[in-house]
């Protein structure tokens, strides 16, 4: 896979097997050891480093204990004392909250006139929760959680001061941050200048980001769209289009796998997003007329001595044919591979797969439990 960005963070100690330490103060000073950094692009680096600690936490969306996970304080000093396994999982607000405190301490340590807060939080509602910075004047809109899984595949970000059209979107999209922005202007920074700040960090190493490959790969299948259709092999669609919509499917999840350093691991909703961002990208309109995309959520072991973990079982139904091709996770080949229904069946009978719900099943399950 492409490499955008320096090696293997230094601020993650392995402490375990499946366990690690990380230490946020190493990311602060980490930044601020770089020199000849304007203000701005110092914050910049720090976001894209703390954007490769964290994930989504999913729990929040399955449990009943939402409240208690939202409303849950993340500082820099509970993450120092405690252990992780990859990545700190987090909702909103909590990312939100170490932002704001590690742009406070480099403001300190660095006595510059920059300050952080946090914008949309209200105790007893789970509002979205972003970071409003404030840079001598400027105030800018930060959305770190949003920006996630972009991080962690060295793509564009896209809610660091985003452009005009984006951040209007997003204020108006949440209540409880618009009524604080009232009267607040901020700054915008475009995708070009956003662009010269990350090649001049080191985030845009190979001077290209992930998604402009993706769009130079559609290009080229397109263009070669005929002779690949001569070499694809069998694979029970009648239909050319079809044919070569699955090429692209199986193109994606064999080319563009999970990042293979531990510490740079994406969890399984990262790496979500990112596949479907790419197929959003990959596919053409026809593609999309022609296939349905259900994501089942389920959690595998792959081993007996493999703990249970969360995953999406990917289902494409091409519904002209009626034909169903499905992929799962496979974490040692650190990506999806293609499964038929009997390999799933299998799975689910050694309890090596369970449905997280009942109502999110394949479609063949779905027909059975009509059928009864």
């Amino acid at each position: 896979m492409f490499k955008t960005r320096k090696n293997a963070h230094v601020f993650a100690k392995q402490i375990g097997v499946n366990e690690v330490k990380i230490s946020i103060n190493k990311i602060i000073d980490e930044v601020l050891e770089t020199k000849d950094l304007k203000d701005i692009e110092r914050v910049k680096s720090l976001y894209l480093k703390l954007g490769e600690i964290f994930a989504y936490n999913v729990e929040y969306f399955y449990t009943k204990e939402t409240e208690k996970i939202y409303e849950k304080d993340l500082t820099i000093k509970s993450i120092q004392t405690s252990n992780y396994q990859n990545k700190i999982n987090v909702v909103c607000k909590q990312i939100a909250q170490i932002l704001v405190e590690a742009i406070n301490k480099m403001a300190k340590k660095e006595k510059k006139n920059m300050t952080a807060k946090l914008i949309g939080y209200e105790e007893g509602k789970k509002n979205h929760v972003i970071t409003l910075l404030t840079l001598e004047n400027s105030n800018y809109y930060l959305d770190l959680y949003k920006d996630l899984y972009r991080i962690q595949k060295g793509m564009r970000t896209k809610y660091f001061a985003p452009e005009e059209e984006i951040l209007a979107r997003e204020i108006n999209n949440y209540y409880p941050i618009k009524s604080e922005f009232d009267g607040v202007k901020c700054q915008n920074i475009s995708k070009e200048e956003n662009e010269k700040i990350d090649k001049k960090i080191g985030y845009l190493k190979y001077g290209i980001y992930t998604e402009d490959v993706i769009e130079m790969l559609k290009e080229e299948i397109e263009e070669e769209k005929e002779n690949i259709l001569e070499y694809i092999s069998n694979n029970n669609l009648k239909n050319k289009e079809n044919k070569l919509t699955k090429f692209k499917i199986d193109f994606i999840f064999k080319h563009f796998k999970n990042n293979y350093l531990p510490a740079k691991t994406m969890e399984i909703f990262e790496l979500e997003r990112f596949y479907l961002k790419t197929f959003a990208n990959i596919l053409n309109e026809n593609d999309k007329e022609n296939i349905d995309i259900f994501k089942i959520h389920i959690e595998t072991k792959e081993k007996p001595d493999i703990y249970y973990k969360e995953s999406i079982l990917y289902e494409f139904e091409f519904t002209k044919e009626n034909r169903f091709f499905y992929y799962i996770y496979n974490s040692i080949d650190k990506g999806y591979r293609e499964i038929t229904e009997e390999e799933i069946l299998d799975m689910k009978a050694k309890k090596e797969l369970t449905y997280k719900s009942k109502y999110n099943t394949p479609k063949f399950e779905r027909k059975n439990m009509e059928r009864n």
